[in-house]
């Protein structure tokens, strides 16, 4: 080693060392200083003095059915007896109305609270607790419920009081007894643990063979990276052990929320741990980007699967019943096609197009369990019923899987989702494999917020996602390639171009994408139109036949009298007639839909807005996604690969295209006639095209070996990602 890859060895060592002590001196603000405790933690900071004729009024939110209450007294002083009075803030309805001794109460100074009928969130959503007393009385009320009941807003007559009957008490405690020195230990204990990482892996590659410069440090920056990972992941431990903490230290009255705290938490720490192993493994390994984007979006789509609960994404309950009617035809049960289980539609503590945190509690009671033997009853209707039968395969196959196993609903609704997984990571991996530049961007691509949401869930997205960037690869691998094309080149370009074709025809326009293939590919320009025409045959083919219904009815919908009706209104479309007779209106209306809406819907292709759009990620996160984006287009990759401009300009003519066919087909199909912008349109439409967005953008800067570190930083901001998903899930 010479003299000057010591002194960069030596540098580079000192200021990895710098950069650990930094951060980890850091801790002690990072570190919460206050969690909720127990009875046992001291005096309630809710304490209050209850005045002759005052009166204490808790709203608690109801979410489920509530049979009684119980409220802990601590410490009850100046009074023998309070009145206690629970009813309905909407209905008026009363609950309970009576008076209890202090005194008799038990040592754990539980008063309980039955109601005279049960109260549910169909007559109340919201109960009052109010608590009066005929002399003085001082005491502090620890828990307001056995059931879980979220924080609600204590009163004191009409006036807002800072304390709560519900359950809040603080203990402060300083967990770095220390000070800032506690810090130095353990950034040195991750210093050691990276070197001793890098020195083992040295030791091997010398073992087989292979000539290692001493210990690693031309790759000094890797070290960084790990060691970076390393003390994030123990801050996120750390941070999560002592909520989990927290939550155990609820009373017993808080099993409930107890529980789904400890699932919440624990799976937090899972997610950081899977980061920091993926981290590791490309860091370590370097394996190639098509291996890195497979596995990422396999471990990752595994936590939304579980984040994101059942039902929550959009429309999901449809795509599951479509998809169980497909899975009877798969376990031969043809002669009732259209019954099901009824314990596999148990839709209880579910909430669609929102993430319910009862859900997480009813996966950790069920499990895999065996399912229960329910009655057959009528599947439920789907909105798309099984036109396209295809693009339900995958999550079909799981469910046929699961009942033939005998699994609970949770059991085959999870299995369901696994398998149109494991498709979509397939189709991926194949992807960013074929494709000869911007790898890392389609392996981003893949790996969004939006498009892990969508392909771990039922909804047919990941069929047409997975399609979409299938055929974009090979698209571009047909501009750049030399000699003529193979028969299996041409298959890699028709198979997905006639399977997403049918899938939501506004993605046919990307097929005119193939006029760009230079003709030596084709072997002549003759040989080229021929082959061309003959793909088009196909497509047109099969997306009459598994759509003309469909386009049948936007046919007659272009005659007077024919536009098509709300089914749950009446109210009519906006009908293709309407933009023949007024196209400067509808145009109107195009343009403000654009102008209110286009940023909105650019965020939401990333992951803004989860769920059913009500699951809204932090913005500095999106602005993190948009970023690797951003930067994985500017640097292309190891080949010598250029995109010209008339390819440029056509893809941003295809983005443009799809925007303004999928706005037309919901003009037509989900605007009402009068509106003033379109409704409807929401972002992840626009995820199959977003690769070819990218590209026509995209620098042509000599390569920079970077999208490693680009997928790092996306495993990153997942990590953080789920992590808040599950936080704000908790919370609500």
């Amino acid at each position: 080693m010479s003299t000057k890859e010591k002194r960069y060895g030596i540098l580079a060592s000192l200021g990895l060392y710098v950069l650990f002590l930094a951060a980890t001196l850091s801790l002690y603000g990072i570190v919460p200083k206050q969690y909720q405790a127990g009875p046992e933690a001291g005096s309630d900071a809710g304490s209050e003095t209850i005045i002759i004729g005052r009166a204490f009024l808790q709203t608690v939110p109801v979410d489920s059915r509530i049979g009684g209450i119980s409220l802990f007294f601590a410490e009850p002083e100046g009074a023998d007896h309070v009145r206690i009075e629970v009813f309905g803030q909407e209905s008026g309805r009363v609950y309970y109305d009576g008076v209890i001794s202090l005194a008799g109460l038990p040592e754990s100074g539980e008063a309980a609270v039955p109601f005279s009928q049960s109260a549910e969130a169909g007559r109340d959503a919201d109960l009052a607790v109010r608590i009066t007393s005929a002399e003085p009385a001082d005491f502090g009320l620890l828990c307001s419920s056995k059931e879980p009941m979220r924080y609600g807003t204590l009163t004191a007559d009409g006036v807002l009081s800072e304390s709560s009957l519900v359950y809040q008490r603080t203990l402060l405690r300083d967990y770095w007894t220390w000070r800032r020195a506690a810090p130095l230990p353990y950034g040195v204990a991750c210093l050691m643990l990276v070197k001793l990482a890098f020195l083992a892996k040295s030791w091997y590659e010398k073992k087989r063979g292979k000539a290692v410069r001493f210990p690693q440090n031309e790759k000094w920056w890797q070290q960084v990276v790990c060691g970076a990972f390393l003390l994030a992941c123990g801050i996120f431990f750390l941070r999560n052990a002592v909520s989990l903490g927290a939550a155990w230290a609820k009373p017993e009255c808080y099993s409930r929320i107890r529980r789904i705290s400890a699932f919440s938490y624990a799976a937090v720490a899972v997610v950081n741990l899977a980061g920091m192993g993926l981290v590791s493994y490309i860091v370590l390994k370097s394996p190639p980007i098509e291996r890195i984007a497979a596995v990422s979006v396999l471990v990752l789509g595994l936590f939304y699967m579980v984040a994101i609960t059942p039902l929550s994404p959009p429309d999901e309950g449809y795509h599951y019943q479509s998809s169980y009617k497909l899975s009877n035809y798969l376990i031969f049960q043809w002669d009732r096609p259209e019954a099901g289980n009824s314990a596999h539609f148990d839709y209880s503590e579910l909430t669609p197009h929102k993430n319910a945190s009862g859900a997480y509690l009813r996966l950790m009671t069920e499990g895999l369990s065996s399912g229960a033997q329910g009655s057959q009853t009528q599947i439920p209707k789907p909105r798309s019923g099984l036109s396209y039968a295809i693009e339900y395969l995958p999550q079909a196959t799981g469910l046929a899987i699961g009942r033939v196993l005998n699994l609970n609903f949770f059991g085959i609704f999870y299995l369901g989702r696994l398998t149109n997984l494991i498709f979509f990571t397939v189709c991926v991996y194949f992807a960013v494999k074929r494709i000869p530049r911007f790898k890392a961007l389609m392996a981003l691509a893949a790996l969004l917020p939006m498009t892990l949401q969508q392909s771990a869930s039922y909804s047919y997205d990941a069929f047409i996602n997975a399609m979409a960037f299938l055929f974009i690869a090979s698209l571009i691998r047909e501009y750049t390639a030399e000699g003529k094309m193979t028969g299996k080149d041409f298959l890699w370009l028709l198979i997905p171009g006639a399977l997403l074709t049918p899938a939501k025809v506004v993605y046919s326009v990307m097929l005119f994408l193939t006029f760009l293939i230079p003709a030596r590919r084709f072997g002549s320009g003759k040989r080229k139109w021929g082959m061309i025409a003959f793909a088009a045959v196909i497509c047109l083919g099969v997306l009459i036949a598994f759509n003309f219904t469909s386009l049948y009815n936007r046919v007659m919908s272009a005659l007077p009298g024919h536009a098509i009706q709300s089914t749950i209104t009446g109210e009519a479309y906006y009908s293709v007639n309407d933009l023949l007779r007024d196209p400067v209106k509808i145009l109107g209306i195009f343009w403000r839909t654009l102008r209110n809406d286009f940023l909105l819907w650019m965020w939401c292709i990333i992951g803004y807005a989860m769920s059913g759009l009500s699951l809204l990620i932090p913005m500095p996160y999106v602005y993190g996604f948009a970023g690797l984006l951003v930067l994985s287009a500017a640097f292309r990759g190891q080949e010598e690969v250029r995109i010209l401009p008339g390819q440029r300009a056509a893809f941003v003519g295809c983005f443009g295209a799809v925007v303004l066919l999928t706005m037309f087909a919901m003009l037509i199909g989900w605007t009402t006639a009068g509106d003033t912008v379109v409704q409807g349109v929401q972002g992840r439409y626009f995820l199959p095209v977003l690769p070819l967005l990218a590209m026509a953008f995209s620098g042509n800067f000599r390569p920079v070996r970077i999208d490693r570190a680009l997928l790092c930083g996306g495993l990153a901001l997942h990590a953080c990602t789920v992590s808040w998903i599950f936080t704000w899930t908790l919370a609500h």
